[in-house]
């Protein structure tokens, strides 16, 4: 009997973690492949992947993000593989078991929560023909009906889990992001998210998080992320990783990559701050939920944060310099509306992050918000990803003003493309939500789709912005943009909007440098770092160097 556990991934470069730990767990029993594949696969060629392999038994990976695909996939599969079982597991399936199987007529088993056991007596199962009626956690059909076991234990000793970390799959990570988890669970219950459903945290071992932990370090991964809700929930332990990942990067035995940790601001200490402040630049990076600046909706939430630790910790962070910082606000929470949205935007700008990711409210099957839909006059699409329509704080309008708003931070702010022009920028304004707001409403005039913006375009439009708004600032303006341009790309080669000094000499520093790499020299009117100053300033790019945190090249004032 052969089995395939299907990984339909969000992109090829991504790897999920769960079908290797399933295939470690099972694959005593049978043949086991695991298929990494992607939604941005149409489906003939998944048809085609899984077919090939001839299975008697398929298993998917199921998430928000796949799961249209994956149900799509099946209908057909069944098709060609008409004696097939078709198994289906993880968090879209979990808490909808029986609505799954009662809509989905060639799904044959779900295997709702944690996998490693179930599945295996499953397998045992069906390839015994027998009747999975006393393993909990799963739902399945029985003479036309369709039954469920709810979910009763969830595994207590995570060292008695077989380490996904194989060869097999250590080769298949190579140039990809690979997952790692050393916990599973949430201290926090927070209403839109389900980590914190298993009843708080459970870990590895140091032992077994540091043997499976070097063995995916010395792989050629290119990037690792940590998978666990809340890293640093427990200080002490998490100072023991990074210590460990510190010792392996520095003894050169892991191959270069960066690791990436969710973690809670207000949890850390000095001690951990201090620890992480000796890293190299760009080892690290940590994505911090914020969500929202106000208290009612953190609360009707039962989002449990220290706001103004966060900020202190958060400050204290970025001013390291080494790492490169995440924050994530959700739009949508209880009692936020457009004008509190906005004051909490404003708050999360003024802690300069390298990147601030606008999400929308997600009403996950089996979420606390979810369940309070109707309490709260919640509207949301009844498809993946569930997203909020209007909350009686937002109306749909408002919505699409701040997806016009998040368009906007992506494509100026996250890029970093744009680092010193917006920072003066938005001094000059009467805040930064309302510039990304005046912003989007220029994007969606020329780009109404909320894609295809060409870069170099984004320039004329901010000195446009300027001639508008700031009509005495466009000098400087301009001469700040073309400073981002020339940290930001090593073409040399800047849009013909921005203006440029001529420079008499660079022919000469050209000659005499270029034996030393690639270099480029430019004239400003204005010293870039200091946009006050009307001096004339010479700089030169030096393009054999880059910043691993902000992705900024080089420079020197000569």
């Amino acid at each position: 009997m052969k089995i395939v556990i299907a990984a339909v991934n969000s992109k090829f470069v991504h790897m999920s973690l769960a079908p290797w730990y399933l295939k470690a767990a099972c694959e005593d029993l049978c043949e086991i492949k695991v298929l990494e594949l992607t939604i941005n696969q149409d489906k003939p060629e998944i048809l085609r992947c899984i077919y090939n392999e001839k299975p008697d038994i398929i298993a998917f990976s199921c998430y928000i993000f796949n799961i249209s695909h994956i149900l799509s996939v099946i209908q057909d599969l069944k098709k060609i593989l008409p004696k097939a079982v078709i198994i289906l597991g993880g968090p879209e399936v979990s808490y909808n078991a029986e609505d799954v199987l009662l809509r989905n007529s060639d799904v044959d088993y779900v295997v709702c929560s944690e996998g490693e056991e179930r599945l295996k007596q499953l397998l045992t199962c069906i390839i015994r023909g027998e009747s999975p009626d006393g393993i909990d956690g799963i739902a399945y059909r029985e003479k036309g009906e369709v039954k469920y076991n709810p979910p009763i234990n969830y595994i207590k000793d995570l060292d008695t889990i077989v380490s996904p970390y194989t060869d097999e799959m250590l080769k298949a990570a190579k140039n990809k992001i690979a997952y790692f988890e050393s916990s599973r669970g949430c201290p926090f219950s927070c209403a839109y998210c389900l980590s914190g459903s298993s009843g708080g945290v459970r870990r590895f071992s140091l032992n077994r998080v540091k043997s499976d932990l070097e063995r995916l370090m010395l792989s050629d991964a290119r990037q690792i992320k940590f998978v666990d809700r809340t890293f640093n929930c427990n200080p002490s332990r998490a100072r023991e990783i990074i210590k460990f990942i510190l010792n392996m990067s520095k003894s050169g035995k892991a191959s270069q990559k960066n690791y990436h940790f969710e973690a809670a601001a207000d949890l850390f200490d000095d001690e951990t701050i201090e620890l992480l402040s000796t890293a190299p630049a760009g080892l690290f990076q940590l994505e911090i939920g914020i969500q929202s600046f106000n208290e009612k909706a953190l609360a009707a939430s039962a989002r449990k944060t220290n706001l103004e630790r966060c900020k202190d910790n958060i400050k204290k962070l970025v001013s390291c310099g080494n790492m490169h910082i995440h924050l994530d606000l959700i739009a949508g929470l209880p009692y936020e509306d457009f004008k509190s949205f906005s004051q909490s935007f404003d708050k999360i700008y003024e802690l300069s992050p390298h990147c601030i990711q606008l999400g929308f409210l997600k009403l996950l099957h089996g979420s606390a918000l979810r369940n309070d839909a109707s309490k709260y006059g919640y509207v949301f699409s009844e498809q993946p990803p569930y997203e909020v329509l209007s909350t009686p704080w937002l109306s749909y309008d408002d919505i699409l003003v701040l997806k016009g708003v998040e368009a906007a931070v992506d494509v100026l702010y996250n890029t970093g493309r744009f680092f010193h022009s917006l920072t003066y920028i938005i001094s000059k304004l009467e805040s930064a939500f309302n510039f990304f707001l005046k912003f989007s409403q220029i994007l969606q005039e020329f780009y109404p789709e909320g894609y295809g913006i060409p870069s170099r375009e984004l320039y004329k439009m901010l000195l446009n912005f300027a001639k508008e708004f700031l009509p005495s600032d466009y000098n400087t303006i301009n001469e700040l943009l073309k400073f981002d341009f020339f940290i930001s790309d090593s073409s040399c080669n800047p849009p013909k909007a921005l203006e440029r000094h001529s420079l008499p000499n660079a022919r000469e520093l050209y000659a005499a440098e270029r034996s030393k790499g690639r270099v480029h020299f430019e004239r400003f009117s204005v010293n870039p770092l200091e946009p006050s100053s009307k001096v004339q300033t010479d700089i030169k790019f030096d393009y054999t160097t880059k910043n691993p945190v902000t992705g900024h090249y080089g420079y020197t004032f000569i």
